[in-house]
């Protein structure tokens, strides 16, 4: 008989029965809920994040340029090294102020643009996308609060700018021209765009000023070393909700994680019961020429076959619910009225092998306990032990 067959007979059958012992199995599905629990926390965070944080890149730019203080000189050459170099860009300007539809106002973040199809083109579909100067482009989320639709008429007031002579403050009466949808409520609902020139005209106080671009570029000291310049990018200006989503998953994977050691206790537990029970089998095994290694092998055995079932039953469970999910989406359920319904679930090779690494490392060492302590029983005690 081999040391498999050994192994899986010695710990599935009850004590001089040939009953199989069902709680020696408790660990293999231990295993096998840790590693489901784990792999689609990754398969559904990376998802989610990859749909989230490409949605903050869209919105926010990959690199933000703000020059609010920079002199007339620097700012000509900043122009000059992103013509030269070919490198995309779109003047912004930001601030808030009051936007007023009919009897309802709201403070609203009012963005510029002199470039909008290059900054709208990553969240308008370009086709739909109307480049107009002289209007709007507001949140799906403000248009359903205040039933707005296309070519209805916005007011944006300036209250910084108020004219203490006459006491009136400036505004702008711009029609919608689209009306964008991005799946983050801050976005949809707290944020407009206008062009650049009507931003200027507006805005002629204090207010973010600078370069958005939509990738990350390498900048040289000399462009770095300007006064006044700052530089940021979309995960730093966003660093609260990466970071929150980050810790959530986290959260999630730690739980998974708990579920593999909980079984892993389980499984010494269940070890160390047999081992009490089996004395005088393991007693036997050893006047028969058994020694230590033996029975530490016969362990190891069981472990591994414990660790590796649970993980090829989590992991094939998994990839059934994957292959589900691709046809049938049911996922987006548990999120109840979560804004991102419809996202892609992303099963990542390197993770699922490291996870089932992991498991299986964790499941071998929980035996290693009884294993050493059957190793060292007396045989001539342990055969009189009933």
């Amino acid at each position: 008989m081999s040391f498999f067959q050994l192994s899986w007979k010695f710990f599935t059958r009850k004590s001089g029965t040939n009953e199989l012992n069902f709680s020696s199995f408790l660990p293999i599905i231990g295993v096998s809920l840790g590693t489901i629990t784990i792999i689609l926390t990754f398969a559904i965070m990376d998802g989610l994040e990859r749909d989230i944080f490409t949605t903050l890149k869209k919105f926010s730019g990959g690199m933000i340029i703000n020059t609010n203080k920079i002199s007339q000189n620097d700012k000509e050459v900043l122009d000059n090294y992103f013509k030269n170099n070919n490198i995309n860009f779109s003047y912004f300007i930001e601030r808030k102020a009051i936007f007023q539809y009919g009897e309802n106002n709201k403070i609203i973040n009012v963005r510029g643009l002199s470039n909008l199809k290059l900054v709208l083109g990553e969240i308008i579909d370009l086709e739909s996308l109307n480049i107009d100067n002289n209007s709007i482009i507001i949140g799906n989320e403000l248009s359903n609060r205040f039933n707005i639709r296309k070519n209805d008429s916005i007011k944006i007031i300036s209250p910084l700018d108020i004219k203490f002579s006459s006491l009136s403050l400036p505004y702008k009466q711009l029609p919608v021209s689209n009306i964008f949808m991005t799946r983050l409520l801050d976005f949809d609902l707290n944020y407009v765009f206008i062009s650049y020139e009507i931003g200027r005209d507006l805005f002629k106080k204090s207010g973010n000023w600078g370069y958005y671009l939509n990738e990350k570029v390498h900048l040289p000291e000399s462009i770095k070393k300007i006064k006044n310049i700052s530089i940021q990018f979309w995960d730093e200006k966003h660093k609260n909700l990466v970071g929150a989503m980050r810790m959530e998953k986290i959260a999630y994977v730690s739980f998974g994680f708990l579920l593999i050691l909980i079984s892993s206790f389980s499984l010494l537990s269940t070890m160390s019961i047999i081992v009490m029970q089996k004395i005088s089998q393991i007693g036997i095994l050893k006047t028969i020429g058994y020694d230590g290694i033996n029975i530490v092998t016969i362990f190891f055995y069981f472990s591994a076959i414990s660790g590796i079932s649970g993980v090829i039953i989590g992991t094939i469970v998994s990839l059934v619910i994957k292959f589900i999910e691709d046809s049938y989406p049911f996922i987006h359920l548990l999120f109840g009225n979560y804004p991102f319904l419809e996202f892609p679930i992303l099963l990542d090779p390197k993770k699922i092998i490291l996870v089932c690494i992991i498991s299986i490392i964790a499941v071998i060492l929980a035996s290693l306990y009884p294993a050493i302590k059957a190793s060292k029983l007396n045989p001539i005690q342990s055969i009189n032990i009933k």
